[in-house]
């Protein structure tokens, strides 16, 4: 019997399979696009989960750091 993770990742693999068919290397290129476009998200992510999130006083220090960077553009 085959486990959620590995029906997922058949249907997947068949789904690339089917896209290649489809698409040829349109299909690649919109994939690694995407993938591409995943990976800077979480890295975004990830940054602001490190810089506190939803923690308390992140979003006083956001916006701190705005008017501190918008005043040192208007003085250079």
């Amino acid at each position: 019997m085959n486990s959620n993770l590995e029906t997922f990742f058949g249907v997947l693999f068949q789904l690339l399979r089917l896209l290649h068919d489809q698409l040829g290397w349109l299909g690649w290129v919109l994939l690694g696009l995407f993938l591409l476009a995943c990976m800077l998200m979480a890295g975004i992510v990830l940054r602001w989960s490190l810089r506190g999130g939803f923690g308390p006083g992140a979003t006083r220090r956001f916006f701190a750091e705005r008017r501190e960077i918008e005043r040192w553009l208007k003085n250079h």
